[in-house]
């Protein structure tokens, strides 16, 4: 059964993006339980500034993935996804078949090295 997290300032299961995929990193197993989805429910900026790595159990497919979003209509007046990061990635995303969208990502730092997502 596909589990869902929610993200927001309040009402949701979780206040930061990094909360829910810790939930789903202990949790969810894509052999068993299929899609892992975190849905931003409100237009928050939501701040990673240390690297976090995101490896969710089982082997992900075209029906068993990651999917981060947002029911934002128009994702550049939704949800921001800042990364502050200053050497490195500031997330990790190791599971092939991983779909974002609705998601504004800035870099915001002055390090030439860096990247918001890999």
């Amino acid at each position: 059964m596909a589990n869902t997290k929610t993200v927001g300032a309040s009402g949701a299961d979780y206040t930061t993006v990094q909360g829910a995929l810790d939930w789903m990193v202990a949790n969810h197993d894509y052999g068993t339980d299929g899609i892992a989805k975190v849905e931003i429910i409100d237009s928050g900026t939501y701040t990673f500034s240390t690297t976090y790595n995101c490896n969710i159990a089982g082997t992900p497919s075209s029906t068993a993935y990651l999917e981060i979003t947002s029911n934002a209509a128009n994702p550049f007046s939704g949800p921001v996804i800042n990364c502050t990061q200053t050497s490195n990635a500031a997330l990790y995303l190791w599971d092939s078949y991983t779909y974002i969208h609705n998601l504004e990502f800035q870099l915001n730092n002055t390090s030439t090295s860096t990247e918001c997502v890999r």
